[in-house]
């Protein structure tokens, strides 16, 4: 599977599984308050791939499925592919500040 949009993301996350916080079962993991700040800082990631900016840093193409996919799922091959998966965390962490 390619790429998924922020939208394609926080949506995959109502796939039915069953969350308990506090002894409370969460209805809707994307709508509970104390899980609604990782998914946002989790959607930094996707939102990257689809800005220009970033598109270069946070993008490659698998060579297995000749899709387009997050970097941080590429196995790297070479120190410039770490160094690339380096800066897309640094950059991530930044823009979620």
């Amino acid at each position: 599977m390619g790429l998924k949009t922020v939208e394609q993301y926080q949506e995959s996350l109502r796939d039915g599984r069953v969350v308990y916080i506090n002894g409370q079962k969460v209805e809707d993991v994307t709508k509970n308050d104390m899980l609604r700040v990782g998914i946002e800082t989790s959607s930094i990631d996707y939102a990257m791939a689809e800005m220009p900016e970033y598109s270069d840093l946070s993008v490659v193409v698998d060579e297995e499925i000749g899709e387009p996919i997050s970097r941080y799922y590429y196995t790297p091959k070479n120190g410039t592919d770490l160094l690339k998966r380096h800066e897309l965390m640094v950059t991530g962490t930044r823009l979620g500040l």
